[in-house]
């Protein structure tokens, strides 16, 4: 049972393992998100994100990534995927747009809350779509809980989890990332669209035939 379901989450796994790995100074110098070296080495862009501050900011930031990753890849492994390189790549422009003082960035948490922004907006539309009125609005809390996050630490500089005397927080990153993950959740997936909308028409059309069976029978 449990090799099924390491492969399930085996890209999860993978990333958060890269992410250990990138606390090595020698390979966080070659991967962090250096503005002055992004024309030359553009792939900083994206491993800035697996690269941290600190042990405390490495081990909070995997916890949360390991755990809302896997949530995500078991849905659906192309939708984390694309989860985590558009937020990436969003999160990496609005910094060098956005936010020219920063030189230098590091650190899953925009990606977090990319993924925790999909995961519950998913759930919500499934509870939604279920009538699970109460696990809704449990969802809503949740949602509402992300976005007091990113104004308490747009309003006051501090982070919530980390201790964040070794670096300074960026809200942007957090606020970026919420806003990829509600899209990535929304957005059809073209075969999945297709086969639930075969799923609806089945449904319509067999309570019709039964009740015609019924009707002939009587």
């Amino acid at each position: 049972m449990l090799a099924p379901n390491l492969s399930a989450v085996a890209c999860t796994a993978a990333l958060a393992a890269f992410a250990a790995v990138a606390a090595w100074p020698p390979l966080a110098g070659a991967l962090v998100l250096e503005r002055s070296r992004l024309s030359a080495e553009p792939w900083r862009l994206l491993t800035g994100h697996w690269t941290h501050w600190s042990a405390d900011h490495l081990i909070w930031n995997v916890l949360v990534f390991g755990a809302l990753g896997a949530l995500m890849e078991l849905r659906s492994r192309a939708r984390f995927l694309a989860c985590i390189v558009v937020s990436a790549l969003a999160i990496s422009a609005a910094l060098v747009v956005l936010q020219p003082q920063v030189a230098h960035y590091r650190g899953l948490s925009g990606i977090d809350s990319a993924l925790f922004a999909a995961v519950v907006v998913a759930l919500l539309h499934d509870a939604l779509a279920a009538g699970r009125w109460r696990t809704a609005s449990c969802l809503v809390l949740a949602f509402a809980g992300l976005l007091a996050k990113i104004v308490f630490e747009s309003t006051t500089g501090r982070l919530l989890f980390v201790d964040a005397a070794a670096f300074t927080s960026v809200p942007l990153v957090h606020a970026v990332g919420a806003m990829v993950g509600v899209v990535i959740a929304l957005v059809p997936v073209p075969g999945r669209a297709r086969a639930a909308a075969q799923a609806r028409e089945r449904d319509r059309f067999v309570p019709a035939v039964s009740a015609s069976r019924t009707s002939q029978a009587s």
